[in-house]
């Protein structure tokens, strides 16, 4: 009963606050957005849905003050088509729900934000939202920052997030320009130096599996971050490079002692026509439900943790032709080892336009894909752009077997307005060992906001 008060309560001075935010003087903005859809990715026959998704954004005249409010109103047949496997969060929940509504306060002598609500996050542990508060400080040259939060973290959609009943961290920035031009002893010049560190701590109590007996076993859960993040850029000297680039970040469990994630890139620009990119990452993927249609042909992700290394060239043809030639291992927790080639072929004619051609083969244990995909992207006009997409697929999968694919998508955004946006999205996959699946969208997006002409 108390928390239900104080959740009305809260609801009451905030939506104060956005009415009294709309009434001062100040900058303020958002956007409606109005979407109906066909899918049948979820469940065996096509359910239908429709959203109405909702931002709103108040700065303060002296730009000190923000309020953010961010909602959902969705309805659809999908909850009574996913009792069974909403426990994931692969479902869908009907009904209204808040993403984002915080408040936020600049304090310009010390050089601090501090943030309050319920807001979004993007760390070491995923895309997530989190009710509680955050204090930023950043000095006035950008060239170092600090961070401090700490609440309950709240899942996002179709993003795998791990429950907790308590999050809290800190993270440090620094930002350099050092702009060294190299010696002898060192033939490289630094432009930019990035280096981040944080730590971060999870508590959670949570039911750890299937009761037996009756008797529930319930664990407290804490895990321990260190995450590190290293971004640099530069040239070699005496060599004909243009520029390089290399980025690392990683987060490491320090009470499992292991890697949770790490990625690691590097970029070299050997000539303006010639680029090299080298990668290598450690994960776990974090979409737990039905990806997008990209997703579906060029992930070579599995469920479990796996590592994925990744060699690229990029060579220039012509002024409009760009060829791409590349390699991959994989090595996974579930599906074993494997290695892949792919080659890709972008022509680009004209602004506005561009047709990619692309081929790909990976054989991971005893499972083996082929593709084949064909992409083209043409901004018609100034308010018309159009995306269309083909697919050709061969599968050998340990799960169904052989699986021939086919797949289509088409987009096409056109802008009504300058403030009047529609949007049409469908695609359609037919496979041979088992049921097809289609998805179509239509979408209507309005903005809106309080600016007016010097004068007014």
């Amino acid at each position: 009963m108390c928390i239900k008060l104080l959740r009305l309560v809260v609801k009451v001075i905030l939506w104060t606050l956005l009415l009294f935010s709309t009434l001062q003087a100040g900058n303020w903005n958002g956007s409606l957005t109005t979407k109906i859809q066909a899918d049948n990715r979820i469940s065996n026959e096509t359910s239908y849905s429709s959203e109405i998704w909702g931002t709103y954004e108040y700065r303060g005249a002296d730009n000190n003050w923000r309020i953010g409010y961010d909602f959902l109103l969705r309805g659809s047949d999908l909850d009574s088509k996913t009792d069974d496997i909403a426990e994931f969060g692969i479902g869908y929940e009907n009904g209204y729900k808040t993403y984002q509504a915080f408040i936020e306060k600049t304090f310009s002598l010390i050089d601090t934000t501090v943030k309050a609500g319920r807001f979004q996050r993007s760390d070491n542990l995923g895309f997530y939202l989190l009710d509680g508060a955050e204090i930023h400080y950043q000095t006035e040259n950008n060239i170092f920052s600090f961070n401090i939060y700490g609440g309950k973290p709240n899942r996002i959609d179709h993003l795998k997030t791990e429950k907790a009943d308590l999050l809290y961290g800190a993270d440090m920035m620094f930002h350099y320009a050092p702009r060294w031009e190299g010696n002898n002893w060192i033939p490289l010049t630094l432009d930019i130096i990035d280096l981040r560190l944080g730590i971060q701590q999870f508590n959670n109590t949570t039911d750890i599996g299937i009761l037996i007996d009756a008797d529930d076993s319930v664990e407290l859960i804490d895990q321990t971050r260190i995450s590190l993040g290293f971004n640099t850029e530069g040239r070699i000297l005496n060599w004909l490079s243009d520029k390089f680039e290399i980025r690392l970040l990683a987060t490491y469990r320090l009470d499992k002692h292991f890697f949770e994630n790490l990625l690691f890139e590097a970029q070299l620009d050997v000539n303006k026509n010639l680029r090299m990119r080298y990668s290598y990452e450690i994960y776990d993927p974090n979409r737990i439900s039905y990806p997008s249609f990209r997703e579906r042909f060029y992930n070579y992700t599995n469920l479990g943790h796996q590592a994925l290394s990744r060699a690229h060239f990029d060579y220039r043809l012509f002024e409009a032709v760009t060829l791409s030639l590349g390699g991959l291992h994989s090595n996974r927790e579930f599906g074993g080892t494997g290695n892949g080639v792919n080659a890709a072929l972008k022509i680009k004619p004209w602004s506005g336009n561009t047709s990619t051609f692309a081929a790909d083969f990976i054989e991971l244990g005893n499972e083996s894909i082929y593709t084949l995909g064909f992409k083209f992207k043409q901004a018609v006009t100034s308010k018309l752009s159009l995306e269309i997409e083909a697919i050709i697929r061969k599968e050998d999968k340990l799960l169904y077997g052989d699986n021939n694919v086919l797949g289509s998508e088409i987009k096409i955004d056109y802008m009504l307005k300058n403030n009047l946006v529609l949007s049409l999205d469908a695609n359609y996959i037919r496979n041979s060992n088992f049921g097809d699946e289609h998805l179509g969208r239509f979408q209507v997006t309005y903005y809106f906001d309080n600016f007016k002409p010097k004068g007014q």
